[in-house]
């Protein structure tokens, strides 16, 4: 009897305690909540339950706040004109309300008088200029609005830029080049020797297309600037060997006071003959930069430009803007004003 009474006696001792520190813990949480981890400041429950799932902070992070999804730009065909936010746009340079026309929604240039868009958008020279000249043009410019912006920073001003009718930018991008005292031109898209390589765009110029037809797309690339002192050939291999197609494009080229670049692919022969015949302005490219997009080519490249223009007294070379050549054509102009040339605009060069 007096054994069982022990062990009935040890068994309450037991369960009050174990009361005892049940209540002590309940008191500890009402007055100061859950334990806490010293490192993190998470309680220490977070941090044991559910630790696959969720990782306890960084200590002194600040927790990422969820953020609205932005929206999604809103594309801009590049077959119509920007509609540019105004303090996205350069400075507008001034250009001559009289100097252009609109015909059907499209803004044209045109001859006013004797003041002729390719003459009175030139950068000014000095005629009296007697050294040998070089011009460079840079093409499809616009399309990329990095590259372009390199360019409009590294080359000197007397590189004349050719843009992009297919660019979205193009309207901003060419007052700013503009702004920075380049002369300006639109490349014009036409009908390449091998289209199943090459793609000229929705717009190109056609051998296979009437002459109505080529007119209402040379007038929607013309449409594409302002400012611009003519159009550039853009490929054009098959295009420039079409007498009945060229023809009323080099027209209506005279027509509205702009000059026209042959890209290389046929001056001197076709599009010389007919500028000549009727009193076009125009202007020929002797040679390709980028053929070959090493240094040393592209050096080989400037040294022909320079032998040509000792020779007949002018030459022009084409490239489209590739970083590399952007650089090699920044530092070769430095080196043009010892060898006694002048680099010069585009228009320089018309005949």
């Amino acid at each position: 009897m007096l054994r069982r009474l022990s062990w009935f006696m040890l068994y309450a001792c037991i369960f009050l305690c174990l009361a005892s520190a049940s209540a002590v813990v309940v008191w500890a949480s009402l007055q100061g909540g859950a334990p806490v981890s010293q490192d993190s400041g998470v309680p220490q429950a977070v941090l044991s339950f559910g630790l696959e799932e969720m990782a306890a902070p960084v200590p002194g992070e600040i927790p990422a706040q969820p953020t609205a999804m932005p929206e999604a730009p809103q594309e801009t065909s590049p077959l119509e004109p920007p509609v540019l936010p105004e303090e996205a746009a350069a400075k507008p340079i001034e250009v001559n309300p009289n100097l252009s026309e609109v015909i059907e929604g499209k803004t044209l240039p045109k001859i006013e008088g004797k003041a002729e868009p390719w003459k009175s958008y030139a950068a000014a020279r000095d005629p009296s200029d007697t050294r040998p000249k070089i011009a460079i043009v840079v093409s499809g410019l616009g399309l990329k609005v990095a590259i372009t912006e390199k360019a409009i920073a590294v080359l000197p001003s007397a590189v004349s830029f050719s843009f992009s009718p297919y660019s979205a930018s193009g309207f901003t991008l060419m007052q700013r080049a503009r702004a920075d005292g380049h002369e300006v031109l639109l490349d014009l898209p036409m009908e390449p020797l091998l289209p199943q390589i090459q793609d000229a765009g929705p717009k190109a110029l056609l051998t296979g297309s009437s002459a109505e037809e080529n007119l209402s797309r040379l007038q929607w690339v013309m449409s594409r600037g302002e400012g611009y002192v003519g159009l550039l050939a853009m490929m054009g291999g098959k295009f420039l060997g079409n007498d009945a197609s060229l023809r009323p494009v080099l027209a209506e080229c005279k027509k509205r006071g702009l000059m026209f670049v042959d890209n290389g692919q046929g001056f001197g022969t076709l599009a010389n003959k007919i500028i000549s015949e009727i009193g076009a302005t125009g202007a020929g490219i002797d040679i390709q930069i980028d053929q070959n997009l090493d240094r040393g080519s592209v050096e080989k490249s400037f040294l022909r430009l320079e032998e040509i223009a000792k020779s007949k007294g002018f030459a022009a070379g084409i490239t489209r803007p590739y970083p590399l050549i952007l650089d090699e054509i920044a530092a070769w102009s430095k080196s043009l004003e010892s060898k006694g040339i002048a680099l010069v605009p585009i228009t320089a060069l018309a005949n």
